[in-house]
């Protein structure tokens, strides 16, 4: 009897967005297919990843290792990128256990043949496409640079070996900056959404707007306020309610400081699966700010809850709403394009309608299927 495949997935630590989503459902897909180990820098466990993800996992599918510098890692702030090539340094000792390795974070060596899943392009970058934001993130800085070539001198960074390795993407836009900056060829993979929302009647919905993000200033949320404040001010009486964690800590300041001068708008944290399910679901609207997201995991779950999501006019996001009249370009189109969907019931459904039938491009199943396809090319 043939022994089963062990399989090695690397993510280096768990906040809640997309990436996670990525690792957890991936570790979903393949527990079936041998025995899992998830390596990653967080004293995660299965009741964690069941709860945020939605997966269904029991401790018996999935073996969790920690280095061993990793409680050490976990009071140092700001250090993700050596926190990863350390993960990838231990790894490495072990490989050769290993049938398949499977990384959902960015361009990595392995050590040997893999499958990375790339959010975006770190290595190298033309930034001449990027949004203000990532602009500064990625920008040059002598100091940057030596940080980033110490990361990747302590994991043994091989450029040519990384190459051999099957690449993943989460969208066309970002297999199109993976194929510009890397001249690397890759495969379009969506992420999972869960299909878990409610099925609330429109007319049973809240006429007002939610926002699924990050608060931080890359995600644009003052402008998203303007808009709604904008929209409001031609007498549409609309809130807005935003949920995410707190990724820049002046920065939600600045917007709690705009919240307690403007009652319409509502901020929650961090909140389990449930309770945001019913939320999410309970809303017509959603909107996001961010230009060049990746892929927006947040913009397509609104659409699987069934709201009308607006968009700016750059990114991933654009091939999960793929219609015009709802991505805006810059403030002013976007108060116009809202107010039109308000004022025009049959617009607003004839839109909404069109959403509901590009749910099935990010489902569960779709992904599940396609990554225990691309584990047999190895």
């Amino acid at each position: 009897m043939r022994d089963k495949k062990k399989i090695a997935i690397v993510y280096p630590y768990f906040r809640a967005g997309g990436g996670e989503s990525v690792t957890a459902w991936v570790i979903e897909a393949l527990k079936s297919e041998g025995d899992v180990f998830l390596f990653t820098c967080d004293k995660i466990n299965v009741d964690i990843l069941n709860k945020i993800y939605g997966v269904n996992l029991s401790p018996e599918d999935v073996k969790i290792i920690n280095p061993p510098f990793s409680s050490l890692f976990s009071i140092i702030p700001g250090v993700g990128l050596l926190k990863y090539h350390f993960l990838i340094k231990h790894f490495k000792h072990q490989k050769e256990k290993f049938d398949i390795v499977i990384g959902t974070y960015k361009e990595t060596d392995f050590g040997k043949k893999g499958i990375q899943y790339v959010h975006f392009p770190e290595l190298k970058h033309d930034l001449q496409n990027l949004g203000f934001f990532s602009k500064i993130y990625y920008k040059y800085s002598f100091i940057k640079n030596l940080y980033k070539n110490l990361c990747y001198f302590i994991s043994g960074f091989n450029e040519d070996r990384m190459r051999k390795n099957i690449t993943l993407t989460n969208s066309n836009w970002t297999r199109e900056m993976i194929k510009k900056n890397m001249e690397m060829d890759n495969i379009v993979l969506y992420p999972p959404v869960l299909d878990d929302f409610i099925d609330t009647p429109w007319e049973e919905r809240k006429d007002d707007f939610i926002c699924i993000s990050r608060i931080s200033p890359e995600k644009r949320i003052k402008l998203i306020i303007e808009i709604i404040k904008a929209v409001r001010d031609k007498g549409y009486s609309i809130g807005l309610h935003i949920i995410g964690s707190v990724g820049d800590k002046s920065y939600f300041k600045e917007i709690k400081k705009i919240q307690k001068e403007n009652n319409w708008i509502k901020i929650s944290g961090f909140m389990d699966r449930k309770s945001f399910v019913s939320i999410v679901s309970s809303y017509k609207y959603g909107i996001h700010g961010r230009k060049d997201e990746h892929f927006g995991i947040s913009v397509a779950e609104m659409v699987k809850a069934g709201c009308i999501v607006f968009v700016p006019n750059d990114g991933g996001q654009i091939e999960i709403i793929g219609n015009k009249d709802l991505i805006f370009s810059e403030r002013k189109d976007a108060v116009e394009k809202i107010i039109r969907i308000l004022a025009d019931k049959k617009f607003q459904l004839e839109k909404r309608n069109n959403l509901l039938l590009t749910r099935q491009k990010f489902s569960i199943e779709n992904f599940k299927k396609n990554i225990r396809e691309v584990i047999k090319k190895l």
